[in-house]
């Protein structure tokens, strides 16, 4: 049996576009992600907040604050594709690869300028 995602609008239902899959496998991406992030970010930074520290360094580097939470799944792959050495002993090569192109996949798409 074929099943199809469906979402109810009105009086009838419609199919499920890509955007709205992608979100919902980046949530469930963050809900397995989310407790193995923490868990090492927690280790690696005893006795702080590994989120406040970020968002301090973020602020000094980009000059904004920027909120974070742990079930922002773009969040979290950008914690382990930046701070891999925490994750090295952890992650296989290619886990961490493939984090790598889920971060990418997951970000915005980027408009063509001047064109």
């Amino acid at each position: 049996m074929v099943r199809t995602d469906l979402r109810k609008a009105g009086a009838g239902y419609m199919v499920m576009s890509n955007q709205e899959r992608v979100g919902r496998g980046l949530e469930h991406l963050a809900g397995g992600l989310g407790p193995f992030v923490d868990g090492h970010m927690s280790a690696a930074a005893p006795g702080q907040d590994w989120l406040d520290v970020l968002t301090a360094r973020d602020r000094s580097r980009f000059g904004s604050e920027r909120r974070y939470s742990l079930t922002d799944a773009r969040l979290l792959l950008r914690v382990v594709t930046e701070e891999w050495r925490i994750f090295k002993d952890h992650l296989s090569r290619v886990e961490q690869n493939f984090a790598s192109e889920l971060r990418a996949m997951s970000s915005p798409p980027r408009t063509p300028t001047g064109r």
